[in-house]
């Protein structure tokens, strides 16, 4: 009754159907918006999009008070997922990319139950670099090997679909802090090379999961990090759309040690670590299976040809 004195906030039975799915708070802040804000939303949520993707969309445009501040509050997810939740499911299919020492792999393994059969972990560095880089990286492959996980090494995170000792139906892709390791000072330089890093493993993993797999990519917060702009660099690949994000907490993770790409020193051990005190985002990306867009145009001139 009230929505009906204050005018309907959307229109056609899409609009509608999103509104139901909606929160009663966040049916209570719809109406505080413009008619062309309800209209982004709604269009964002029928899209498969994230009501976080609608909070951070009205966050990008409007300075929020007042009504609108509410709406962002209520657009807020409630699930509160984080990175640690999506990667312990029970019997998913993990592939692991980009390991360092492995302290992760040992990680998700014990959080797994102990049971790794349904892991593979792969690694850019042979086992000769790898041991000259971690001194701890031998003994945690033993484990992971132990636990029944697949270790394969010396593979490329950008080439993994043309990797014959891989498969191609993972439920779950994931590389967490991908860094191209050069010491690029130049910032810029830096942040094209790191992008064209994440685009490039972001096009392979989406060819080794199954039709509604996920592509994770766990970032560090802060700067450059930030420039790199991951949601944007997957959302502009084709065949690929950004699912939802989350925190990702590194102390979840009992005994998982960050090591830089270029290996670790010693004297800098706890530079090594400071995703703890910063914080980092996994960004999760999954197959675009919506048919595309027909040009306006298009059908219009075959309008004039079929008459």
């Amino acid at each position: 009754a009230n929505m009906a004195k204050k005018g309907r906030p959307v229109k056609g039975a899409k609009g509608m159907k999103v509104m139901n799915n909606l929160g009663k708070a966040a049916k209570k802040a719809m109406l505080g918006m413009s008619k062309a804000e309800r209209e982004m939303v709604v269009a964002g949520l029928s899209k498969g999009n994230t009501s976080n993707w609608s909070a951070r969309k009205l966050r990008e445009g409007l300075e929020p008070k007042g009504k609108k501040k509410a709406a962002l509050e209520a657009m807020a997810p409630t699930n509160h997922q984080t990175a640690k939740a999506c990667f312990t499911k029970p019997n998913q299919r993990i592939l692991l990319v980009g390991e360092g020492n492995f302290s992760f792999a040992v990680s998700l393994i014990e959080l797994l139950g102990g049971d790794g059969s349904k892991l593979t972990c792969t690694a850019y560095d042979s086992m000769e670099v790898l041991k000259e880089k971690y001194k701890d990286a031998a003994a945690n492959i033993k484990t992971v090997s132990n636990a029944g996980a697949a270790v394969h090494l010396e593979i490329d995170g950008t080439e993994l679909e043309d990797t014959p000792q891989l498969e191609k139906n993972y439920d779950l892709v994931i590389f967490n802090f991908p860094h191209v390791g050069l010491g690029i000072k130049e910032q810029n330089d830096n942040i094209e090379v790191n992008q064209a890093l994440i685009k490039a493993y972001l096009l392979s993993a989406i060819e080794v999961v199954h039709s509604t797999g996920l592509v994770c990519v766990t970032i560090k917060k802060g700067e450059p990090y930030d420039s790199w702009k991951v949601a944007r660099v997957g959302l502009a690949l084709p065949g690929l759309k950004l699912k939802t994000g989350a925190p990702f907490d590194a102390n979840a993770f009992p005994g998982y040690s960050h090591r830089r790409t270029s290996g670790h020193v010693t004297e800098n051990a706890g530079d090594d670590n400071d995703i703890i005190k910063t914080g980092a985002q996994t960004y999760m990306f999954t197959h675009d299976l919506a048919p595309p867009k027909k040009d306006k145009d298009d059908d219009d001139e075959g309008g004039r040809r079929a008459g």
